[in-house]
């Protein structure tokens, strides 16, 4: 504007300091949200024969209400985690029948439930939300002891008899049993065999 005194090189300086710092503070912010979004355990330990239960509890916001909710296991090989499960009514075709997935959504929680636990099941696994399995995440790893499970476990029972937290919760399950193998496509190493992302949903929040 006519009048308007140029800044000096000094106040630019200082300015320019100034908007870096609160860049980096609304990144960190940005940063610990997407760290607090999402949290599971870090291990999860079963007997052979048996079953466990995995909790992972998230941000009930309106996008993530909605999102894909998924558990994929981790490729030691080349780093990819590919679906075992996920609320996009898909399973993988080496765990239907022992795997099943619920979402409650105002709750801000999903559960997975994997039974018939055997030693080729530990490993290194994620529970996450989004159309793809490398965005919002928790990292786990299942250990698998040998013995027989405890007198509370019930390896014949369906795994999604049990999932719901409490009697009064109406979740979106997905479980192992029913899907026949026209579902089953080529894999793809972010979402699984013959799973496909979500349409026309937002960005993880």
């Amino acid at each position: 504007m006519d009048g308007e005194a140029p800044a000096k090189p000094g106040e630019q300086k200082v300015a320019n300091r100034r908007a870096g710092w609160k860049m980096h503070v609304i990144l960190a912010l940005c940063l610990l949200q997407a760290a607090n979004a999402l949290k599971g355990p870090r291990l999860v330990s079963g007997k052979a024969g048996g079953t466990v239960t995995i909790q992972c509890h998230y941000n009930p916001s309106s996008i993530n209400r909605h999102q894909r909710k998924y558990w994929c296991r981790l490729s030691p090989l080349m780093w990819l985690c590919h679906t075992i499960v996920s609320t996009n009514h898909y399973t993988h075709l080496r765990y239907r029948g022992r795997v099943a997935i619920a979402d409650f959504p105002h709750s801000g929680l999903f559960v997975v439930k994997l039974s018939q636990l055997s030693s080729d099941d530990a490993g290194s696994y994620r529970c996450g939300i989004g159309n793809r399995n490398e965005v919002l995440y928790s990292s786990m790893n299942l250990a698998v002891s040998a013995g027989p499970p405890s007198p509370s476990t019930s390896p014949s029972a369906s795994p999604s008899a049990s999932l719901s937290p409490s009697a009064s919760t109406s979740p979106r399950a997905t479980s192992a049993a029913g899907l026949s193998s026209e579902h089953v496509l080529p894999e793809h190493p972010s979402y699984g065999e013959g799973e496909q992302p979500n349409k026309g949903v937002g960005q993880v929040v």
